[in-house]
């Protein structure tokens, strides 16, 4: 019976090609979007867990820093029996790395993004692959060092690496110990990681074991019985016995503050501060994707019950023959169903084929590394094909199929089946329902384009135009006054100043205040040209200055935001206490001036308090300001100065205004991605019209003709026929605003700074919409209009 229906359905799909053609392609078009989009969810919510310990690994945070003090992994450490392992980890951002202090060979060095440092568990917790090394001891000794795949082919190509020495930042000499296969989906963004007991030689016990300063993200793995509140009370009662000092634990504090954080939580977790070297899903826009995906899907199921339906006429006389001839209800649904499966198989494989095509685009717009092979072509991949095609193909195809069973052999067979009535009110129905998603997508396009042209333009509190940045080497740390010199001989190099941090690099020391409350704090110093090379405002008080020496000894400026926080109108000649990594006593600064609030990080987390001292010997930036004429010239002279200055270092630059764009690069590909789907969307839905208004046009043919003999002009005509689908179109706009509006609202409660959802967008809604259903309309009644009067009286 099946091979039968089968028969029948190639013969149809031959019989009516066109409407074959739009069916096949709307679903196949609609199934390449719903895969390529599981593909990328499921590539997003994959980070992390791949690691076997997934589910019992926790990372400690106090209130909202994910950074804790180091010392906290020494009280604890033994102490709770639900703790298997402990691990801290700390970024140094980027570094060079070089085969040997003296090989200065620039083919065998390499700049890495992000250095980290970690304890000797870090293996057996994150369980990343080791190449080559001992997972167990790699990260014992001081100064040795693991690097990743990548790394040890750009300095060793195939040698083997492992027990080499290589040179970091012209610092020390390090120890490879281990190889690790380039991980993939890791929050952990780290090229080279070297051992933790190298800080201790470097800071000193007393530095790494404190608690009075928080930069190290602590990971703990748990035994499998474990609770994790049970063992989160069980760390507060260890810290505020050890802490009789209240060094870290206030009196007013309870065990909430301290929050265990599952790894399976972290990726798509941004709230949390200070938290470098880790990457993070955008999970607003995995769940847009999500909802275009679906969308997308539903139009193309939505075409195909249309224009099934549509077709029922055409199909009545068979229907109404075989049940003369003894076919039972149930077998008419099973015809119509296999050919709906049929129909849903061809156009997954189409589907598939496209995703070939299409996923290295994608892949480049969400810079991803989806591919087929470790998806798809693998046998749950093929499974789960089957099944989505399956579905699909039954959902789109059972209510045609129960629909045409339902015919009466009588009526049909006297030809006059009346296609009006129910059937047309569903058909409204689902073309309201693909309008609705059409103007969603649109309207949802346009709002993230502005809020994107917001975030891109907003006045961040200092002047990013034209202004260079440069990682400061060792050696240029030790001579900035002489390199700055030489720099504004130049007559296109207006300002140059150095700084620990620069706005939109996050590598600043971490402090907070000492009062009845910790306040957390960003902290950097600066040179005293600072503020007036980035045109940062001095509110109150002044900035730093070269003639006056004391500057350079307890004094600060802090921002506006710190101010607040800390209750001050009147800051200047204020006294504030910090702590930090280079003052493990508190320290006492008298606050000479008040700055303005600028964005130290991107508009996705508000302005955090900030202190800024003069601190020489903490300079990792250097901040050039250039002129917008002859930059390329510019910049070779800046070359050259850093060669002569630091050579064997190589010269890499960034544009403030260029990294900041950098930050809203997830925003981007999501409206350009947005834009291409709307697109499909709305071509989807114009196959379905066009598909249906064939139809209509036919059905009413003769209508056509006696209109033009009563006198009806071609527009009368047109205007007539396309006024029902602009209404659908009209009334699809109304309901599809308030549910735009909820979306979008929600979307952009993610940003501190966002815009307002702009009324003009849904009426350019309505007006795309209505235009591209009318072109899509006329195509077919405008040939109708022309058509022979007489041609069309005499048509049945």
């Amino acid at each position: 019976m099946i091979p039968y229906y089968l028969k029948l359905a190639i013969r149809n799909i031959r019989r009516q090609k066109i409407y074959s053609i739009i069916n096949i392609l709307g679903l196949a078009i609609g199934l390449c979007v719903f895969l390529i989009i599981a593909l990328y969810v499921k590539n997003e919510y994959s980070y992390d867990r791949f690691n076997p310990n997934y589910n019992r690994i926790y990372r400690m945070e106090l209130n909202d820093w994910c950074v804790i003090p180091p010392g906290i992994a020494k009280i604890v450490d033994g102490k709770i029996p639900e703790i298997d392992k402990i691990c801290r980890f700390r970024s140094f951002g980027r570094g060079l790395l070089k085969l040997s202090l003296e090989n200065n060979d620039l083919e065998k060095a390499v700049t890495v993004k992000n250095m980290g440092a970690a304890d000797s568990t870090f293996f057996d917790i994150f369980k990343l692959r080791l190449i080559s090394g001992d997972p167990q001891k790699a990260l014992i000794e001081p100064n040795s060092i693991v690097i990743t795949e990548k790394i040890a082919k750009a300095l060793f190509e195939n040698e083997d690496p492992l027990n080499k020495v290589i040179n970091y930042d012209n610092r020390a000499n390090m120890k490879i110990t281990g190889v690790i296969e380039d991980p993939k989906n890791f929050h952990i963004q780290c090229d080279a990681y070297f051992s933790i007991t190298t800080l201790y030689n470097v800071m000193g016990q007393k530095s790494m074991e404190t608690l009075g300063y928080r930069n190290y993200l602590t990971y703990f793995l748990f035994y499998d019985d474990y609770n994790a509140e049970t063992v989160r009370d069980k760390i507060f009662t260890f810290l505020k016995e050890f802490d009789d000092q209240k060094t870290l634990i206030k009196e007013s504090w309870t065990s909430s503050n301290i929050i265990l954080r599952p790894l399976k939580n972290i990726y798509f977790f941004k709230d949390a501060k200070y938290e470098f070297a880790v990457k993070h899903g955008n999970k607003p826009i995995v769940n847009a994707f999500i909802i275009i995906a679906i969308f997308i899907l539903v139009i193309a199921m939505i075409n195909f019950i249309n224009l099934t339906t549509a077709r029922a006429l055409n199909r009545a006389r068979e229907v109404g023959v075989k049940k003369v001839l003894g076919s039972s209800k149930q077998k008419l649904i099973l015809q119509f169903l296999t050919e709906s499966l049929f129909i849903s198989f061809i156009a997954i494989i189409l589907a598939i084929t496209m995703l070939q095509v299409l996923l290295p685009e994608f892949n480049n717009l969400t810079l991803t590394n989806l591919n087929l092979h470790d998806t798809i072509f693998t046998t749950p991949g093929i499974i789960l094909i089957l099944l989505t095609s399956i579905v699909v193909g039954l959902l789109a195809g059972l209510y045609p199929a129960i629909y045409m069973s339902l015919f009466k052999p009588l009526i049909v067979l006297k030809g006059i089946l009346n296609v009006g009535g129910e059937i047309g009110y569903f058909r409204k129905v689902l073309i309201i329902l693909q309008f609705i998603i059409a103007s969603i997508l649109i309207s949802g396009t346009l709002l993230i384009y502005k809020q994107i042209s917001y975030l891109k333009n907003k006045d961040l509190g200092f002047d990013k135009e034209n202004i260079l940045n440069l990682q400061l080497s060792d050696r240029l740390r030790l001579s900035t006054e002489t390199f700055k010199k030489e720099l504004l001989q130049y007559p296109n190099i207006s300002k140059v100043s150095f700084s620990e941090g620069i706005p939109g690099n996050t590598n600043t020391t971490l402090s907070f205040i000492w009062k009845e409350e910790p306040i957390g704090m960003r902290i950097s110093s600066v040179d005293p040209d600072f503020f007036e090379t980035l045109n940062i405002k001095i509110k109150e008080g002044r900035a730093f200055s070269w003639e006056l020496s004391t500057d350079r000894r307890n004094t600060c400026l802090i921002n506006e935001t710190a101010a607040k926080m800390i209750g001050w109108d009147d800051p200047v000649g204020k006294t504030v206490q910090l702590q930090s990594s280079n003052y493990l006593v508190p320290a006492r600064f008298t606050v000479i001036g008040l700055f303005e609030d600028y964005h130290l990080e991107s508009l996705h987390v508000p302005v955090v308090p900030l202190a800024v001292f003069w601190a020489d010997s903490t300079y990792r930036k250097a901040s050039i300001k250039i002129s917008s004429a002859n930059i390329p010239e510019t910049i070779d002279y800046i070359e050259k100065t850093w060669n002569k200055n630091s050579p064997g270092f190589p010269f890499e630059y960034t544009f403030l205004d260029q990294q900041f764009d950098q930050m809203y690069k997830s925003e981007q590909r999501m409206q350009k991605i947005a834009i291409y789907f709307s697109i499909l969307a709305i071509f989807i839905a114009c196959l379905g019209l066009l598909g249906l208004s064939a139809f209509m046009t036919q059905k009413r043919f003769k209508e056509i003709g006696i209109r033009k003999v009563l006198g009806s002009s071609i527009i009368q005509i047109v205007a007539k026929f396309s006024k029902e689908f602009a209404i659908l179109v009209l009334i699809s706009n109304i309901i599809a605003v308030p549910i735009t509006w909820i979306i979008l609202s929600k979307w952009l409660d993610a940003y501190p700074y966002r815009i307002s959802i702009q009324w003009w967008v849904f009426p350019f809604a309505l007006i795309v919409t209505i235009i591209i259903a009318l072109l899509t309309v006329s195509i077919h009644s405008l040939k109708a209009a022309h058509c022979n009067p007489v041609d069309a009286i005499r048509h049945e």
